[in-house]
């Protein structure tokens, strides 16, 4: 049954209060759905809505959409709106908040979570007809994501923008005893729309002390349709389900009695894989582990996205002088400073394009990544020497390049170039 919740309030509307935990919702069931109180701006069009159109697991999952949630896609009508669950966390304890989200939108169309700890809070400022972000927002938003890159930074990730695939958020709250409200905040402007728009689902709040979620989750390749799943964990019995991001299916082992699995069947992908622990009486929230690439490098005639493998030579230098060191720099992804690294999963677009090119081409687990979008004229490379098989004739490459056009001179623009060499490092006619 399809659920809608979107109304225009001047004050506060305080559905149930989550008192009782761990508390998981997949917006599966109408009860679940009343939960949450929706508010839009009165003249939007998009409105946070429940429906089958996503989700991640279940067959239901909260999300964007113009059409009361038949499918979740946007119009570029001005606005923003606001999901929010009222709950109580006693004191003396600290929690911790779960949710998977996806979402593109292009560079006006963003998604925040927030904890409101204000009990008496009027959340109909956050629902309007513009999308400006309001101050509530801003001081109630949290980092759903923290990593450290290679060389110390520390990147803390508020926006939720340019995925197509279901990423995991996470963060930690001290409990107080009072009302407090878990919000999720879409706006968006008025330009193409990028779908899907804003998708939640799995959200899940646990008392951290009680029954710890599992840490330190590392998969290890035993062969391309195996490895081992291992995590740390205070629990006494734990249950694990994971899936291909390409595929719907989730397979579950439950009630393991030692921290791991073993996992074979696997497809070449890129996988998710959830993690509970049993604690006498009590569990844990999932702890979830993304983008886990499962492959056989031996199945490829180039293993490309093993940068550090004997066979593969990083250079960075200048504009003026390409090669000066022979030196990889790889501090993640999302790093700016990086200038050669590793894209995975299907589901990210590329923010210097207007999220309408995806890091990864279709079909494929990973894409390498050559310079960054940082300033100073620099430059990078990678050469791959192989042995040419018999039986592979032909090689094929798929690459996409973006530039920024700085209007220097044209000798001065930025270029790209591929070249194949022979065994003596010589040119192979570029013809």
């Amino acid at each position: 049954m399809l659920m809608v919740a979107s109304m225009l309030l001047s004050t506060l509307v305080v559905s149930a209060q989550i008192t009782q935990f761990p508390y998981f919702c997949g917006f599966e069931t109408a009860a679940e759905q009343a939960d949450w109180t929706c508010l839009t701006g009165n003249a939007c069009n998009n409105n946070w809505s429940f429906g089958t159109a996503v989700h991640n697991y279940g067959t239901h999952a909260m999300y964007i959409s113009s059409n009361n949630g038949t499918s979740a896609t946007y119009v570029n009508t001005k606005g923003s709106a606001v999901a929010y669950l009222p709950i109580v966390l006693p004191a003396g304890s600290f929690y911790q908040i779960d949710f998977d989200w996806m979402g593109r939108g292009n560079a006006t169309d963003k998604m925040f979570v927030c904890l409101v700890t204000n009990p008496t809070y009027a959340f109909n400022q956050w629902a309007t007809n513009n999308n400006a972000i309001p101050s509530g927002v801003i001081a109630y938003r949290k980092v759903w994501n923290k990593t450290t890159a290679a060389n110390g930074t520390v990147i803390n990730d508020t926006v939720m923008q340019g995925r197509s695939d279901w990423r995991h958020g996470s963060f930690e709250v001290n409990g107080t005893g009072q009302t407090c409200y878990l919000a999720f905040f879409w706006t968006n402007g008025q330009g193409a729309p990028l779908n899907p728009g804003g998708c939640i689902d799995n959200v899940q709040i646990n008392r951290k002390s009680t029954c710890p979620k599992p840490t330190n989750i590392t998969y290890t390749t035993q062969t391309g349709s195996s490895g081992i799943l291992s995590w740390t964990s205070t629990g006494t019995s734990w249950d694990v389900m994971y899936n291909n991001n390409n595929s719907n299916q989730w397979s579950s082992d439950m009630g393991l009695t030692q921290p791991s699995d073993t996992i074979s069947g696997l497809v070449k992908g890129m996988y998710t894989f959830w993690v509970r622990a049993h604690c006498g009486n009590d569990s844990s929230s999932w702890a979830v582990i993304s983008n886990i690439l499962v492959y056989q490098s031996l199945a490829e005639c180039l293993d490309y996205i093993n940068l550090t493998a004997p066979y593969v030579q990083p250079t960075i230098g200048s504009f003026a002088s390409p090669y000066n060191a022979t030196t990889l720099v790889d501090n993640g992804s999302s790093a700016m400073s990086s200038r050669h690294t590793i894209h995975y999963g299907r589901g990210e677009y590329d923010p210097r394009t207007n999220n309408l090119l995806q890091t990864v081409p279709k079909g494929e687990v990973a894409s390498v990544r050559l310079g960054n979008w940082n300033t100073g004229g620099e430059a990078e490379s990678l050469t791959y020497t192989y042995t040419v098989d018999s039986m592979a004739a032909i090689m094929i490459l798929k690459y996409a390049v973006v530039l920024e056009d700085p209007t220097h001179p044209s000798a001065d623009q930025p270029r790209f170039k591929m070249e194949v060499l022979n065994q003596n490092n010589q040119l192979i006619d570029p013809t």
